[in-house]
C-alpha cells in the first residue's frame, strides 16, 4: 500500500470519527448527519477543496437552508403552492446529480428538500431548530474536511469528470429518481410520519443513482451492502450497552471505519459499496445513541427494519418501472410537464 493509499484511508477514518465524537459530545440537533455530509467530500481521492470551493459551498449552504426554512414557515399552508415547490426541488435537486454537480450540495439539498417540511412543518419553532441543527451540521462536516485534508494531504490531482449525458438521458434519469422517491415522501409528509425520517433518508440517497440501484446484480449488491452495514451496526451496539462510555464508543467508530476505509479505497470493484454500508452504521448507530436502554433497544432495532425497507423500496421500484414499461410514461409525462413549462413560460415578462 503506498502513502497516498493511506493518507486516503486516515482521511476518511480520522475526519469522520472525528465528527461522531463532536456530534455525540455536543448532540446538537440532526447531529448524527454530520459524518454523512462529511463522507460525500472524503469518500473520493480527490484532492483538498480550494478556497473559492469551500465559500461557494458555504454560501451554497446558508442559501439552500435558509431557502428550505422560508418555504417551509410561510408555504407549508398552502398545500398546492408547496407540493409544486417541494416535487420542482426534487426534480431539479436530481438532474444536478446526474449532471456531475458536487455531492456534497446534491446530498445537503436533498436532505433540506425532504426532512425540513417533514420534520419543521406543522411547527415554527420546531422547523427553526431543524434549521439550525442542519445548518451547524452542515459547517461541523465542511471543517472536518478541510482539517481532515490538511493532516493527510492528497498529492493526486482532481480526477476527470466523467463524460456528462445529454440533456434527454439526464431529464430521464432525474425523473425516474423523482418517481421513485416522491410517493413515499408525499407519504410521510401526507401523515406526519416523522418517525419514517431514516427510511426517507435511505430512499433520497439511493435514488440519485438509478443505474446503481437498477438490475438484479446491482440490487442485490446494494442489499448486501446494507444488511452488512445492520450487522456491524447491531453488534457495535450490543457492546455499548456493555460498556457505554465516550472514549469506547470513539475508539469503536475509528477501528471500524479503518476497517471500512482499508477496502473503500482498494481496487475491488465493489469498493464504492462500502461506503454505503459504512454510512449505514453511522445512521444507525448515531440515531441510537442518545439514550441508551429502556425503549432505545427497541427503537434502534426498528431503525433497522426502516433501512432495510428503504433499500427495498429503492431497488424494488426501479426495478417495477422497468419490468413493467411504466418507465416509458413517466418520461412522457416528464416531457409534457416541461412543455407546459415552457408554453407557460412564453407569458411571463420576457418571455420568448
Amino acid at each position: 500500500m503506498d502513502q497516498e493509499a493511506r493518507n486516503c484511508i486516515l482521511r476518511y477514518a480520522c475526519g469522520l470519527t472525528a465528527c461522531v465524537a463532536l456530534a455525540f459530545a455536543f448532540e446538537w440537533t440532526l447531529a448524527h448527519m454530520t459524518p454523512i455530509l462529511a463522507g460525500a467530500f472524503l469518500a473520493n481521492r480527490g484532492p483538498r477543496p480550494d478556497l473559492k470551493t469551500t465559500l461557494v459551498v458555504l454560501l451554497a449552504i446558508v442559501v439552500i437552508l435558509g431557502g428550505g426554512f422560508l418555504v417551509t414557515v410561510f408555504l407549508y399552508p398552502y398545500p398546492l403552492v408547496f407540493l409544486l415547490l417541494f416535487c420542482s426541488g426534487l426534480y431539479s435537486n436530481y438532474y444536478r446529480a446526474v449532471t456531475g454537480r458536487s455531492g456534497f450540495l446534491v446530498l445537503l439539498f436533498t436532505l433540506a428538500v425532504l426532512l425540513m417540511p417533514l420534520l419543521g412543518g406543522t411547527s415554527t419553532g420546531l422547523a427553526y431548530e431543524v434549521f439550525k441543527g442542519f445548518l451547524l451540521s452542515a459547517f461541523v462536516a465542511l471543517a472536518v474536511v478541510q482539517v481532515a485534508h490538511t493532516v493527510f494531504p492528497s498529492r493526486l490531482p482532481a480526477p476527470p469528470k466523467p463524460p456528462l449525458p445529454s440533456p434527454d438521458n439526464a431529464a430521464a434519469s432525474a425523473w425516474l429518481s423523482t418517481a421513485v422517491v416522491l410517493p413515499f415522501a408525499l407519504v410521510c409528509l401526507l401523515f406526519n410520519l416523522t418517525g419514517m425520517v431514516l427510511a426517507l433518508i435511505m430512499i433520497a440517497m439511493l435514488s440519485q443513482k438509478p443505474d446503481f440501484s437498477t438490475g438484479a446484480a446491482g440490487g442485490k449488491a446494494l442489499l448486501a451492502a446494507n444488511v452488512g452495514g445492520g450487522l456491524v451496526a447491531i453488534a457495535f451496539y450490543q457492546l455499548l450497552l456493555i460498556n457505554p462510555s465516550y472514549p469506547f464508543a470513539i475508539v469503536g467508530i475509528f477501528s471500524m471505519a479503518l476497517l471500512f476505509s482499508a477496502r473503500l479505497f482498494s481496487d475491488r470493484p465493489t469498493a464504492p459499496l462500502y461506503a454505503t454500508a459504512f454510512n449505514t452504521v453511522l445512521i444507525l448507530v448515531g440515531s441510537s445513541t442518545s439514550a441508551m436502554g429502556g425503549e432505545a433497544d427497541a427503537n434502534f432495532y426498528t431503525r433497522i427494519v426502516q433501512i432495510l425497507l428503504a433499500v427495498c423500496y429503492a431497488v424494488g421500484a426501479f426495478a417495477l418501472l422497468d419490468s413493467l414499461r411504466i418507465r416509458q410514461r413517466i418520461l412522457g409525462i416528464g416531457d409534457s410537464v416541461v412543455a407546459m413549462l415552457h408554453r407557460a413560460a412564453r407569458w411571463l415578462p420576457g418571455g420568448t
